[in-house]
């Protein structure tokens, strides 16, 4: 395979955990950051900076998540909240 694919970003995470009288809370944050992305499809071709020129489709530049836990004994529950978009 002679094509490639070179991007480059940032990914964060957190999270933090909050133990109470009535249980265990528990927060998180996930993000990605898409900086650059650069393609040859086939060797001879050039290379294309997608996220610049805008071809090859929509690529996002950022993604992340949110959740919010709880636990008490053998009680659990968590939501999760996706952020997909720019």
């Amino acid at each position: 395979n002679l094509s490639f694919q070179r991007m480059s970003g940032l990914d964060v995470s957190s999270r933090y955990l909050l133990p109470t009288a009535v249980g265990d809370f528990s927060f998180g944050v996930t993000g990605t950051y898409l900086n650059s992305l650069r393609i040859r499809q086939a060797a001879g071709e050039p290379v294309i900076d997608v996220l610049k020129d805008g071809t090859l489709g929509e690529f996002l530049r950022f993604r992340g998540t949110a959740t919010l836990g709880f636990v008490r004994g053998p009680l659990s529950a968590n939501v999760l909240v996706a952020h997909i978009g720019r």
